[in-house]
C-alpha cells in the first residue's frame, strides 16, 4: 500500500516538473496568492505584457531528463533500501546516480539562458531558506501520517477504525490553528515563529516516541492535536514567507521551484519513514513485523530531521518578512465597507 501512494506522490511531483516545460507567457503563470484563510501577503496582478513575457520552451530538453531521472533515482533508492537489505547495493547505485544527476542538471541550468527551473532566485535570501529548510520539515512532517497507522493497528493492536480516529486528531490541529497564523504572524514575525514553532513541533514529533499501548486515548490526542497545531502554523509561515521577498518577474518561475521541492518533498517524507522504520526494525532484529520500540526510534530519528530543518531559518533576517506584514495590516485595518475606523500596529 505505502509503494502505491509512493509512486502517486511521485507522479504529483513529477507533474509540478513538466508544468514550466509548456510554452506560456511568465505573466500568466504568475500566481495572485492569498496565504490561507484570506492573509493577504502575497499579492501579484496578473500583467498581460507580450513584451515582457518569457517563454519556457517546449519539449524534452536535456534538463528536463535529467531532472526526470534524478527523482526516479532519488525515490526509488530511498524506497528500496525501505524494503529490504537485500536491495542495499542497488538502492545505493540509484542514489549515487540520482546525486551524479542532480550536479549535472545544476550546472546545465545555471548555464542555459531560459532553463527548465530557474535558479537565480535562489538568490533571495527568505525563498531559499523557506524552500530548503521548508522542504527538509515536510519530509519530517510527512512521515507521521504513514508511521501512526502502522504503529497504532501493528504495534498496539488497534482496529483501523480506532487507529483513523487518533490520527485525525493531527488533522483537527491543522484546522484549530488556521484562524490564529495571521495573528500570531503579525505579533511575532516570521522568524521568530518559524524558530519556536518549530522547535515545539520538533518536540511534539519526540513526543511521539512515548506512546505506547497502555497510554490513555486522551493523552495520545493531546499529543497528536498539539502537533497538528504546530504542523500548521509552520506550513503556512513557509508557504507565506517564501514569496515575499520575490520581485513580480521571478514570481513564475519561484513557483514552479517551490511546487517541484513540495510535491518531492512529500513523496519522500514517506519513503524515509520507511526506510527508518525498517532500520529500527534491524537494530532491535524484529525482522517479521514492528514492535512498539521500532516507532518510537523511529520518532526520536524524524524528531533529528526536523532539527535540522531549524538550521536554515537561522539564515532569516530578523525582519524578514516585515514590509509584507505591514502591509497586510494595513489592508485590513484601513477603513472598509463597515465603516470601521484604522487602528494602530500592534507592537512586537
Amino acid at each position: 500500500m505505502h509503494r502505491r501512494l509512493e509512486h502517486c506522490k511521485w507522479l504529483m511531483s513529477s507533474q509540478s516538473v513538466l508544468t514550466p516545460t509548456l510554452r506560456f507567457p511568465a505573466a500568466i503563470c504568475r500566481p495572485r496568492a492569498n496565504a490561507e484563510f484570506g492573509f493577504p501577503i502575497v499579492r501579484r496582478d496578473i500583467s498581460p505584457d507580450p513584451v515582457n513575457a518569457r517563454s519556457c520552451g517546449i519539449g524534452f530538453p536535456q534538463g528536463l531528463t535529467w531532472c526526470t531521472v534524478e527523482f526516479l533515482s532519488a525515490l526509488f533508492g530511498v524506497e528500496m533500501l525501505g524494503q529490504s537489505r537485500d536491495h542495499g547495493v542497488q538502492a545505493l547505485a540509484l542514489g549515487g546516480a540520482g546525486l551524479m544527476l542532480a550536479v549535472l542538471a545544476w550546472r546545465h541550468m545555471r548555464r542555459r539562458e531560459q532553463p527548465l527551473l530557474a535558479l537565480d532566485v535562489l538568490a533571495i535570501r527568505t525563498f531559499s531558506a523557506c524552500l530548503c529548510g521548508g522542504s527538509i520539515f515536510r519530509i519530517a512532517i510527512s512521515t507521521l501520517p504513514f508511521l501512526l497507522p502502522l504503529m497504532f493497528q501493528l504495534a498496539f493492536g488497534l482496529s483501523a477504525l480506532d487507529s483513523g480516529v487518533l490520527v485525525l486528531a493531527v488533522f483537527a490541529g491543522n484546522l484549530a490553528m488556521k484562524p490564529f497564523t495571521t495573528r500570531v504572524m503579525e505579533r511575532w514575525g516570521f522568524r521568530p515563529v518559524l524558530l519556536i514553532n518549530g522547535l515545539l513541533g520538533v518536540l511534539a514529533i519526540a513526543a511521539c516516541a512515548l506512546l505506547d499501548e497502555r497510554m490513555s486515548w486522551a493523552l495520545v490526542l493531546f499529543i497528536l492535536f498539539v502537533d497538528g497545531l504546530s504542523r500548521s502554523m509552520q506550513f503556512t509561515a513557509f508557504n507565506t514567507l517564501g514569496f515575499a521577498d520575490v520581485p513580480n518577474a521571478q514570481m513564475s518561475d519561484a513557483s514552479s521551484l517551490f511546487s517541484m521541492f513540495f510535491q518531492l518533498s512529500m513523496a519522500m517524507g514517506v519513503a524515509t519513514g520507511a526506510l527508518l522504520l525498517r532500520l529500527s526494525m534491524s537494530i532491535h532484529g524484529h525482522a517479521e513485523q514492528a514492535q512498539t520500540v521500532d516507532f518510537q526510534l523511529t520518532f526520536l530519528c524524524v524528531a533529528v530531521i526536523a532539527a535540522i530543518a531549524l538550521l536554515d531559518n537561522l539564515r532569516l533576517p530578523p525582519k524578514a518578512g516585515e514590509s509584507v506584514l505591514q502591509r497586510a495590516w494595513q489592508g485590513r485595518a484601513s477603513p472598509g465597507a463597515d465603516g470601521l475606523p484604522a487602528k494602530g500596529r500592534p507592537s512586537r
